[in-house]
């Protein structure tokens, strides 16, 4: 069923640890619900670049934002304000996507140079990692259990395991995919969602991958509640799996728009799709 959300294009969404749902748009910045998706609210104090690639959110509450062109912004009031953190102040950086690690440390995929932005207090200080000389685009980072984090680049999947300080490359049977989106779990499992081939997954920790049988198309995004496999693709809407990606189906039943970018589950039974047109939800 559609929310009452604005016809936007939603391009990231995230639950945080308060419940409440935050939603990045292409053009009209951050929305706040407070109330389960029930209504929603523009919360763009202090952020002038309003197109807003990721969310999340840091061990103590603060949150970070990601957007194109200006780059990373931080709210330590659950988004009523935004302050812009990064070393960017230029304007010539995307950030196409945070993740965070158990320890707090913060990092940022950029289109900028192969480079991960690291920081290691709270987003005051950045320190910039090269993962590869001969990769541009960082479009997506995920960070395991262990700490190991998995970037998604222009030229596929590479991996850390010291808190980015240097990266190598596994060997895949796609080296050269665009890597869109990137999920971990803690029993093991990795998905990592490409512009054109589907999604591939590894049951152990990206040692090893393996096609899935969603083997074609455009994955954008991959979450996963410990349950319940998410994916949300261009064109095919969205599938769920309960078997950590080895049987899939699409869950599509009133999905009017099968564009999705982005995914959150909320309480643990309501899945959140934003797409070209606005959010959608259905019950887990």
């Amino acid at each position: 069923n559609t929310t009452s959300f604005p016809a936007f294009k939603v391009i990231s969404l995230y639950t945080s640890k308060t419940g409440y749902v935050y939603v990045g748009t292409d053009s009209n910045g951050i929305y706040r619900s407070t109330d389960g998706g029930s209504s929603w609210h523009s919360v763009n104090t202090g952020i002038v670049q309003l197109h807003i690639n990721s969310i999340t959110e840091d061990p103590s509450g603060y949150l970070f934002a990601g957007t194109s062109g200006v780059g990373i912004y931080r709210s330590t009031n659950q988004g009523t304000s935004w302050l812009e953190v990064d070393p960017f102040s230029s304007g010539n950086a995307d950030t196409y996507f945070i993740a965070v690690n158990s320890k707090g440390d913060i990092f940022a995929a950029l289109n900028l140079m192969g480079w991960v932005l690291r920081s290691t207090n709270g987003g005051t200080n950045w320190t910039s990692l090269t993962v590869a000389s001969n990769v541009f685009y960082i479009y997506s980072l995920a960070i395991d259990t262990s700490g190991k984090i998995f970037a998604g680049t222009s030229s596929g999947i590479y991996v850390s395991t010291n808190n980015g300080n240097s990266w190598t490359k596994p060997t895949t049977s796609f080296s050269t995919a665009d890597i869109l989106t990137l999920c971990t779990a803690a029993n093991g499992y990795v998905w990592a969602g490409t512009y054109d081939q589907g999604m591939y997954c590894s049951s152990d920790r990206g040692i090893t991958w393996k096609s899935t049988s969603l083997s074609i198309g455009r994955v954008n995004v991959v979450i996963y509640d410990g349950t319940t496999l998410c994916i949300g693709t261009t064109a095919q809407g969205v599938y769920s799996s309960k078997d950590n990606g080895i049987t899939i189906s699409t869950i599509n039943d009133k999905l009017t728009n099968l564009n999705v970018f982005s995914l959150t589950i909320h309480a643990g039974k309501t899945l959140f799709a934003g797409t070209q047109n606005g959010i959608f939800k259905k019950t887990l």
